[in-house]
């Protein structure tokens, strides 16, 4: 969190002033977020990876229609190389997520080098 002090000596956030760091309205925002990024990102992220597995299986059998709720993962790869759209559908939370919870370290979000301990 990008929090900034005060001449009184509490901090807030810096891109809203009248936020307290730690506070009480604060620590709702950040459970209420981490609750929707386990149910919606994870979430998705578990169904595609279970479906991606599950699709050699599903066109074994014929399974046309699970076939085509999953066609964006396989569309644009080679029979044989059928997992290919997970890395792809991965790649993007984690890229997003360094830049969300490294905000006060920009060497890393660049990937130029760790801050210092």
């Amino acid at each position: 969190m990008m929090c900034e002090v005060h001449p009184n000596g509490s901090y807030s956030l810096v891109k809203f002033s009248s936020v307290t760091c730690g506070g009480s309205e604060q620590m709702g925002m950040i459970v209420a977020g981490v609750f929707l990024l386990f149910v919606f990102v994870i979430g998705f992220l578990v169904v595609v990876t279970c479906a991606t597995i599950a699709l050699p299986s599903w066109s074994a059998r014929q399974m046309k229609s699970r076939i085509q709720c999953f066609n964006f993962l396989i569309k644009r790869f080679r029979l044989d190389k059928w997992w290919f759209g997970i890395p792809l559908i991965l790649r993007g939370p984690l890229m997003s997520l360094v830049v969300t919870c490294a905000t006060d370290y920009p060497a890393v979000q660049v990937c130029d080098k760790f801050p210092p301990a």
